[in-house]
């Protein structure tokens, strides 16, 4: 069977505006789904086989998203109050653990994107697993890198959001939102803050 592209567009009403519904690719990010017909819709190569189109998101998605939403909102929370009640030991190794499972959870995820061909998905993962695994070890091994290390942070993962936009032609009335509140853009940002004042610190100091 030859590839196909295909895009479907639905219209409710007499006067209305069609909007994309379905396409020959998709994938769901959050609550977000993006379509696109630049990539080939994979044919059956058997006559008569019948197609089933799902636009449900998959158990690697669905882990992916909440995982990395769920850890750093509750990670970050403990190292704010840890850090507030002058346990710095404990916040220190807080934030390191929530690195780490966040490692975790996209070494989990990779495995079913690679049964379900998703080379996108296999990017996206091991952008973020590297990102943040190489947080966590420097966290425990080799503090005094910790500024350049989160630089390198934001950009790998900055670069999963761009990618995205990208590969799947997001519009860019929400790209730019993806783009700002990415947890790259705010690594990027807070490294520039700390490293901002702490100029500032060592120059009123002379």
């Amino acid at each position: 069977a030859d590839p196909v592209r295909w895009v479907m567009e639905v219209c409710a009403g007499v006067e209305c505006t069609w909007h994309v519904a379905g396409g020959s690719a998709w994938r769901s990010f959050g609550l977000m789904m993006l379509v696109t017909s630049s990539i080939a819709f994979p044919t059956p190569t058997s006559r008569g086989t019948p197609v089933i189109i799902d636009h449900r998101m998959s158990w690697a998605d669905g882990l992916l998203d909440i995982g990395i939403s769920l850890a750093p909102a509750i990670g970050f929370s403990l190292y704010s109050i840890f850090g507030r009640l002058g346990r710095l030991a404990l916040a220190k190794s807080t934030l390191t653990f929530t690195f780490a499972v966040h490692s975790v959870i996209c070494i989990a995820v990779i495995p079913g994107y690679v049964v379900m061909g998703q080379w996108f998905e296999i990017v996206y993962a091991s952008l973020n697993l590297g990102g943040n695994l190489l947080v966590a070890v420097v966290l425990k091994r080799k503090e005094k890198y910790f500024v350049q290390v989160f630089v390198t942070f934001g950009v790998m993962i900055l670069c999963c959001p761009a990618t995205r936009i990208v590969v799947w032609n997001q519009d860019l009335s929400t790209a730019w939102t993806t783009l700002v509140l990415s947890s790259g853009t705010m690594a990027i940002v807070f490294t520039a803050v700390v490293f901002t004042f702490r100029h500032l610190a060592l120059r009123s100091a002379r």
